[in-house]
């Protein structure tokens, strides 16, 4: 099974849930998901590995680095505010150390089993194992924050694209459950 095949098979399997799914889907965007399936206010993202070079290169990507934000060590280092950073760290962890906002409200890597180990995916992405064409859950995701433009962005590009290309690269599911 090669990488393209494995994205279609994870789009075809989760737009059923969905409503649209773009798989290997290229738009010029500062990200180009894999899977990305959209249900409303929903959207997952599904990373494809076959590898695990492939998914320790993922770490990289700029959209998955996290920084701390501006005067974070003036904050932390003074004196006068130690006993403050203790109880604003508790209610507001992410003053502390920031990810950006990027597709999908749920974020999962999906790669044949055995591949990739639960314990090694990053905090709150969830893992599908896929073995002769059936999907496991590994590990669920938690919720993200997602950048909301940029899926914006993809959807009408999406929408662009099938009205001038056809449905290369998209699915999406009609009302009675059938799959275009």
């Amino acid at each position: 099974m090669t990488h393209y095949d494995l994205c279609k098979l994870t789009a075809e399997r989760f737009v059923k849930k969905a409503q649209i799914a773009l798989y290997e889907y290229k738009s010029g965007s500062y990200e180009e998901p894999d899977v990305l399936t959209f249900n409303y206010n929903v959207s997952t993202l599904y990373e494809i590995k076959m590898s695990r070079s492939d998914f320790k290169a993922d770490k990289m990507k700029e959209c998955r680095t996290k920084w701390k934000p501006k005067g974070y060590w003036n904050f932390k280092n003074n004196p006068n505010l130690i006993k403050f950073d203790a109880f604003y760290k508790q209610y507001w962890p992410e003053l502390y150390y920031i990810e950006a906002p990027h597709l999908g409200k749920y974020r999962y890597y999906v790669c044949p089993s055995g591949l990739l180990k639960p314990e090694e995916i990053p905090e709150g992405w969830g893992l599908y194992w896929v073995k002769n064409g059936r999907f496991y859950k590994k590990k669920a995701s938690k919720s993200f924050k997602r950048n909301l433009f940029a899926e914006n962005n993809i959807l009408v590009h999406a929408l662009r694209r099938l009205g001038r290309h056809g449905p290369k690269g998209i699915l999406f599911r009609i009302y009675q459950n059938e799959v275009i």
